[in-house]
């Protein structure tokens, strides 16, 4: 492509010269010259007036004008056009001057040639042209800065951050003028960060600096009438060829509305994602938008599971139709319903649920959503049902009291009278039998008034301080005798065993009838476990055992391999006269005599069964002191266990079903400096193994959970995490869970309850084995 010529104006009025100009050009090599002659100042004039000129060509002596006047006329009609003036040999001196005013550059008449000729018209003209182009780009660039959501910068790298520039926005930003700033005038930029943030951004901005990257910054400034102002800066440092940072160039925004906009919208996400309420949105439809992680928590469905379902997933067919359509009503009027559900989680387990549904609605009052609040108040109704239980057996016992005081009076009546009858009758009388049988029935009945009275704790005791050992130690032929040679019986002694405060006799009673009971839950035969341990219940144990008082207690454990029990039996097992036994087996009063002796000793008693896993009665009497001068060096002792540390910062995947025994785990491990992956289910659970990113040391897994035992769970983790060590939990004493392979010898386990300490000494055992991957 032909390049385009250069237009030449040439204002010559010596038609010689203007010929030799115009030959020079004309064979000036390198350029293409379209030349213009003008033969006075006033047509080279209008000449420029007209445009398309690229340089002109100046004689300074014209008919209508002479002289520097002539340049300075010319450079004021067209100011953007290069000047190149001709001066003559013998008065360089005007030629001279008007470069200095502005002509970019003067050749001598008769001196140059056509070579230096065309040199200075190419260069005049490009000369021009980069002149041009950077003013546009000044222009283009002042109006950009001018524009900037904020002021861009350029400073010192030093710790005033001196301004040598500054856009117009710094007085929206600063309240200063960017003078104010420029070399530190008024103030420094320094001075304005806010002292708190100042150390750290320079630290920042060093850092890049010695990276050589970019720098980000969000600090706080103080503006000129006292505002504090959030800003976000950006910038880069600028080298010399050498590498040594010259100066900093970027730019600062005011961030004050959209950080306080974060804010406000983080502590309303904080709340809601870490609120122990469950929330639920759903559009119009009942389509699930969004659930907080407590609702993933309570119901057992991740996000991704219920998000695009609606909340039919956790019906429990507890609620009948109308119910849920009496809801929905209540919604589509605009009002907010609150009402109680019985749900179902994502594993099969029912859970209480309070509940408040309220309409969302958008700027112009349409109702656009729904959010339901809701938390789990199956932990409260439990306890409700412990204290309901509680006040019941506290009723039936005093029925049952003043029933068996009645009753005794009646039996005195009655003994005494047939024992009177049979002194006056001769031995061979024939009446003698039926009197005897009156008597027997009557001692028989007293049996079971002695019953009622224990269960009513309003027997007379004789308590002494006893070492619950001994007792078990002295009543174990006579139970070996009774439960027979099908059930294998095991004592599990504590050595260390603490005191307690009770009538041996009772207690002796109270391990027999447990045995008993034992034994005709095993009659195929099976193994009863006796243990005794100390046992320290702590404040979080009685937060889930109403009405446990905290404190040091002795443990009374009798396990059994039996059948086990339902909820429904479980909760009724210590009332007179219940009984699961066939008629004639059993009278129903010998757990109630248990539940009344344990409690006449101010103990308690719970008891842990599932179908086809047997039960666990434990009866926790409280530690007394001992007799014997031993209690300071027994205090020094637990006094310097207390100060052992078991904290850590292991990683452990905990896997617990009842949520308050998880809670409680959690809370303890977190606090001792752990860190806690839990779930409630054996299938997340290795859905977490395979899926979290970081170590696993420990497993912790309730023995027996709904969906399978932590002993398989143990071995399908093992497989995806080898060398993790594993750490059983249950509320079957520890020997008690070693039937029938449940757990063997040489697995780690501890039994509910327990207290923190227990719990994090036998993490740090735990942790400290070496790994048995093929065992678990």
């Amino acid at each position: 492509m032909t390049e385009p010529a250069t237009r030449v104006l040439l204002i010559e009025d010596d038609p010689g010269d203007s010929r030799l100009v115009a030959g020079m050009l004309a064979s000036a090599g390198g350029s293409n010259f379209a030349v213009e002659h003008a033969d006075c100042l006033s047509v080279g004039l209008a000449h420029l007036a007209a445009g398309a000129i690229d340089v002109v060509l100046l004689d300074l002596g014209l008919p209508d004008s002479d002289g520097l006047e002539t340049f300075d006329r010319v450079h004021r009609g067209a100011p953007e056009v290069p000047i190149v003036v001709l001066g003559r040999v013998d008065d360089e001196a005007p030629a001279m001057e008007a470069a200095r005013r502005g002509a970019h550059d003067y050749l001598v008449k008769g001196r140059m040639d056509a070579h230096a000729l065309g040199r200075a018209v190419r260069y005049a003209v490009t000369r021009a042209r980069a002149e041009a182009a950077l003013s546009e780009s000044r222009r283009a660039l002042s109006t950009l800065m001018d524009n900037l959501p904020g002021m861009a910068y350029r400073c010192k790298n030093n710790q005033n951050w001196t301004m040598e520039f500054v856009s117009s926005g710094c007085y929206e930003l600063t309240g200063y003028e960017p003078e104010d700033l420029i070399n530190d005038s008024v103030v420094s930029y320094a001075q304005l960060v806010h002292p708190d943030d100042w150390r750290d951004s320079w630290e920042d901005v060093q850092a890049a600096l010695k990276e050589k990257r970019p720098y980000q910054l969000t600090y706080r400034i103080r503006t000129a009438g006292g505002e504090e102002k959030w800003v976000w800066e950006q910038g880069v440092g600028i080298r010399a060829p050498d590498g040594e940072v010259v100066a900093l160039e970027g730019l600062i925004i005011d961030m004050s509305e959209r950080r306080r906009a974060e804010q406000a919208s983080k502590l309303l996400a904080t709340a809601v994602e870490q609120g122990a309420e469950a929330i639920l949105i759903t559009d119009l439809d009942g389509t699930i938008q969004y659930v907080n992680p407590s609702f993933e928590r309570i119901t057992g469905y991740s996000r991704e599971d219920a998000v695009g379902k609606t909340p039919a997933i956790l019906k429990s067919g507890k609620h009948d139709n109308a119910f849920y359509r009496e809801m929905w009503k209540t919604l589509a009027r605009g009002d907010v319903w609150t009402g109680h559900f019985i749900n179902r989680r994502k594993d099969g387990t029912l859970y209480r649920q309070e509940a408040t549904i309220s309409p969302v609605r958008d700027a112009s009052g349409t109702i656009v959503s729904y959010v339901s609040a809701a938390r789990d108040a199956t932990r409260e109704v439990e306890l409700e049902e412990q204290l309901r239980q509680s006040q019941k057996m506290e009723a039936i016992g005093q029925l049952a009291g003043g029933i068996a005081h009645d009753f005794n009076n009646l039996l005195t009546a009655i003994m005494g009278n047939s024992e009177l009858l049979l002194s006056r009758l001769a031995p061979d009388d024939p009446r003698r039998a039926d009197l005897e049988e009156i008597r027997e029935a009557g001692v028989r009945a007293a049996g079971l008034t002695r019953q009622l009275l224990a269960f009513s704790r309003r027997q007379v005791l004789e308590p002494v301080v006893l070492n619950l050992n001994e007792v078990v130690a002295n009543v174990s032929k006579m139970i070996q005798r009774v439960i027979g040679e099908q059930v294998e019986l095991v004592t599990v002694l504590d050595a260390d065993l603490g005191l307690v405060n009770a009538d041996p006799g009772q207690v002796e009673q109270v391990v027999l009838n447990l045995a008993v009971n034992a034994r005709d839950a095993m009659p195929e035969g099976g193994r009863l476990v006796i243990e005794t341990a100390n046992a320290d219940l702590d404040e979080e144990y009685v937060g889930s055992h109403a009405p446990v008082e905290s404190g040091s207690y002795v443990m009374l454990a009798v396990s059994d391999s039996g059948a086990g029990m339902n909820e429904e039996t479980r909760t009724r097992i210590f009332e007179p006269f219940f009984t699961t036994k066939e008629s004639g087996k059993g009278t129903g009063l010998g757990l109630s005599t248990v539940y009344g002796i344990v409690k006449q000793s101010n103990g308690y008693i719970w008891v842990y069964s599932e179908m086809g896993q047997g039960t666990t009665f434990k009866v926790y009497l409280p530690r007394v002191d001992s007799p014997v001068e031993r209690v300071g060096d027994a205090g020094l002792a637990a006094s310097g266990s207390a100060q052992l540390s078991f904290v850590g910062d292991e990683t452990a995947l905990l896997v617990e079903d009842d949520d308050a025994v998880r809670t409680v785990v959690r809370r303890t491990l977190e606090g001792n400096g752990y860190n806690v992956i839990e779930t409630r289910s054996a299938g997340e659970a290795v859905l977490l193994a395979e899926e979290y990113a970081s170590t696993i040391d420990f497993l912790i897994t309730d023995l027996i959970m709904p969906e399978t035992s932590g002993r398989d769970l143990a071995q399908t983790i093992s497989a995806l995490r080898p060398g993790i060590k594993v750490l059983y939990m249950s509320g079957y004493s520890d020997n008690a869970v070693q039937r029938h392979g449940m757990v063997s010898s040489d697995m780690e386990f501890i039994a509910k309850p327990f207290t923190q300490d227990k719990l994090l000494e036998k993490i740090r055992q735990v942790l400290a084995t070496r790994s048995t991957d093929s065992k678990h």
